[in-house]
């Protein structure tokens, strides 16, 4: 009889699941999932030793804690999407670099184009040694007015500009045979982004280096004087790249792990860490209230929040919104957008139908940082 009891109280949850599974099953995205395998068993120790690598050769070097860039530069780049509380700078508005878009891919060789702007500005921003983005963030108002509101819907700072400004400035150094002060404005200009601690500014502070390489090469097509500011061969730019987006990677798939623990520790001198951290925590911000109590006999995927627990509480790294996101880790935002039956909605709140819903998105939404180091 007891057995009995025990049957017709699982019914409902056996009734529920295979509920679960036709829904899933039947949506075009789960199907045929790729098993992502991750890091490699060497991948842990390589990412520590390109990371070695990246901090002796001098990559984002002068990063301070004195000047901070944040309540200047916040409120001039705007937000996307468009919000009231950044007045954009000329620079910054849709439309100001036309004439650059045009010849995008031939930037270096249009001085009519790039002598018409006035970047005299960039050299008033060299006094800055780090943008604490979130230090200044003109959004915490707009947050606290939207506590539910997900945070790929938030407004966040517009960068789109930083590029444009770069290759404009290193075309304006290289036809005026200015191209050593040129690269300082646009180094400083990297150094700020990359001292956001988001992972789009790392990766952004890299493709400025890539725009001076190219200032550089077409300056020694022209008989023009090349700067020696750093001897970063293609090979090492790679590699930086490479180690910055498998720091996002390690927090992403292995954020239990020894390395990341070390890592974290040395997050004051090895850049990158901090950013990495931050995209770990939003992601798993979405399924955290669902994986971090695992109910007896469900699939146990607490450890990714075991681990950026506790690195979020030994990292010495701002990312303040990213630790909002995480401790606010709203679980209807895990269903959000278009990539989910709505249905799933329901199933992803319920014990035990919850756990193929986030093994499902863990493997599907998962960015692949991981690169060469798997």
């Amino acid at each position: 009889m007891r057995r009995h009891s025990l049957a017709l109280l699982a019914l409902p949850f056996l009734v529920l699941e295979a509920w679960t599974v036709a829904v899933l099953s039947s949506h075009a995205a789960f199907v045929a999932i790729p098993l992502d395998p991750g890091f490699a068993e060497d991948g842990h120790a390589r990412l520590v030793a390109d990371l070695e690598r990246v901090r002796a050769l001098g990559f984002f070097e002068g990063r301070g804690t004195r000047h901070d860039a944040a309540p200047v530069l916040n409120p001039m780049f705007g937000a996307y999407p468009a919000s009231e509380a950044t007045t954009r700078a000329w620079w910054a508005k849709e439309g100001a670099f036309a004439a650059l878009d045009a010849v995008e891919y031939e930037w270096w060789a249009h001085p009519e184009i790039t002598e018409t702007y006035d970047l005299s500005f960039l050299r008033d921003w060299r006094v800055y040694d780090h943008w604490g983005w979130s230090d200044a963030d003109p959004f915490t108002p707009h947050r606290a007015a939207h506590p539910d509101e997900c945070y790929f819907d938030a407004p966040f700072l517009d960068l789109s500009s930083v590029q444009r400004l770069a290759k404009i400035r290193l075309a304006q150094g290289l036809h005026r045979d200015e191209l050593a002060d040129a690269s300082a404005d646009v180094h400083a200009l990297a150094l700020l982004v990359s001292s956001t601690d988001e992972l789009v500014g790392i990766l952004l502070g890299m493709a400025l280096y890539e725009h001076e390489a190219r200032a550089f090469e077409e300056a020694g097509k022209l008989g023009r004087s090349v700067p020696d500011t750093h001897p970063w061969t293609a090979a090492d730019r790679t590699m930086a790249r490479s180690a910055m987006a498998g720091l996002a990677g390690l927090f992403l798939y292995d954020p239990d792990s020894a390395i990341a623990q070390l890592l974290v520790e040395r997050a004051g001198e090895l850049p990158g860490v901090c950013a990495g951290l931050g995209e770990g925590a939003r992601f798993y911000s979405l399924v955290r209230r669902s994986i971090e109590r695992p109910w007896p006999g469900e699939p146990d995927q607490s450890r990714y929040a075991r681990g950026l627990d506790a690195s979020l509480s030994r990292a010495g790294c701002r990312i303040s919104s990213a630790r909002e996101d995480w401790a606010r880790s709203l679980p209807h935002c895990l269903t959000a957008d278009d990539s989910f039956p709505p249905a799933v909605g329901f199933a992803a709140r319920v014990p035990y139908l919850r756990a193929p819903i986030v093994r499902i998105f863990i493997q599907i939404g998962r960015p692949g940082f991981v690169g060469p180091y798997g």
